[in-house]
């Protein structure tokens, strides 16, 4: 990932073009600073938006409409005719995202780093209107991600949690079990993890599942209250 301001920002450009493959992500300030530079870049970027790329490329602008007390205007109508002859030509597997800063008063404009970031996997946060029917549908999510970034995504611990957690609730017990099954084999010091298969074992009846579930969890947190308390209660049912 580059993250460039001021020359940087024309230097990604540069890179995104001539050197394909160098940076997977680019959250980057105006590359056109000035007419010359504007001339180069577009005349280079002739190239991508023929060709496209050939893996997921990620490029933010973030477009002050001054610096300091210096009006920008011709700079940012630099990036608008860039970004509409992105959207018209729909170069293969780059995304575009613009932010136009309106009123700014740094001599320094902010790269809106946090909102790139964020953009960018925004994806890694299970969306929430997806159904997930059972542990291969998690597993796909991810897949796919980790073919787009072109490096492998742990599926996150919270999302298996969260997951097992609807599935049991709606009484898909079964897939449940096998989410967590799944959540301790990729997060061994999960208690989270085993806590919850304690607990479904124990709801469905499945005694010494439980029981070890829960001596599971004393194995990292040895005095846990609840656990304790639980292996006690199922114990005294002999």
């Amino acid at each position: 990932m580059l993250v460039g301001p001021q020359a940087g920002a024309a230097f990604g450009l540069y890179t995104l073009v001539k050197r394909q493959g160098l940076f997977d992500a680019f959250i980057i300030e105006n590359p056109f600073r000035s007419a010359p530079v504007h001339d180069v870049l577009t005349t280079m970027m002739g190239e991508l938006t023929d060709d496209g790329l050939p893996s997921f490329t990620f490029l933010q602008i973030a477009c002050p409409d001054r610096e300091g007390r210096v009006q920008k205007t011709v700079e940012v109508e630099y990036v608008r005719t860039f970004e509409k002859t992105l959207r018209e030509r729909a170069p293969r597997n780059l995304k575009l995202v613009t932010h136009y800063i309106e009123k700014n008063q740094d001599f320094l404009p902010p790269l809106r780093l946090r909102e790139g970031l964020r953009e960018l996997f925004s994806e890694y946060r299970f969306p929430d209107d997806r159904e997930v029917r059972g542990l291969a549908d998690i597993i796909a999510h991810y897949a796919a991600l980790s073919d787009r970034f072109g490096f492998e995504v742990d599926v996150p611990e919270m999302t298996l949690a969260a997951k097992a957690d609807e599935l049991s609730g709606s009484g898909a017990t079964d897939s449940a079990l096998e989410i967590l099954d799944y959540l301790v084999e990729a997060y061994p010091a999960s208690v989270d993890g085993y806590w919850r298969l304690a607990n479904l074992h124990r709801e469905l009846g499945n005694r010494e599942a439980a029981i070890g579930y829960y001596r599971k969890c004393l194995e990292f947190i040895p005095n846990m209250r609840p656990a304790l308390d639980w292996i006690a209660r199922l114990e005294s049912q002999e």
